[in-house]
């Protein structure tokens, strides 16, 4: 079981045809993007800027936030924080970095390893693996 604790940027709530957001739309490319065909890339790059030009033309058509989010797809960037305990920590390297049951999603896999690196940055990476994983082996049985 992982205790996390998340807060996230909800596109139910947020506007983004304001200031605050540039009044534009971000979108994170996915892993496969730089070494897809060119063809592929402009049908992605073209959904994108269909679903933003959907998006801001809902807004503008009294439509509020969470309706016109209807529109948006998963490449949309919205910022995610997440504390949780040490062992919380190695459960999801367990899983997302080490791919413990399985191999990650590939942008997950990314994310995972970015993580890591913020984490071996501020010296904390030893006390995650010093956690007892849930998929270490049992020796009494």
């Amino acid at each position: 079981m992982r205790v996390f604790s998340f807060a996230q940027e909800s596109t139910r709530y947020c506007n983004y045809s304001k200031d605050k957001f540039g009044k534009e739309l971000t979108f994170i490319k996915p892993s496969w993007y730089d070494e897809a065909a060119e063809n592929t890339k402009a049908v992605f790059d073209t959904l994108l800027d269909g679903s933003e030009n959907a998006y801001l033309n809902l807004l503008d058509h009294q439509c509020s936030p969470q309706q016109a989010r209807q529109v948006l797809p998963n490449a949309l960037k919205t910022e995610v924080c997440m504390t949780g305990f040490a062992s919380d920590w190695r459960f999801f390297f367990d899983l997302r970095y080490y791919g413990e049951t399985g191999k990650p999603h590939p942008d997950m896999e990314l994310l995972a390893n970015k993580a890591r690196n913020e984490f071996m940055k501020a010296g904390l990476w030893d006390s995650i693996m010093a956690c007892p994983s849930k998929f270490d082996k049992d020796d009494t049985e």
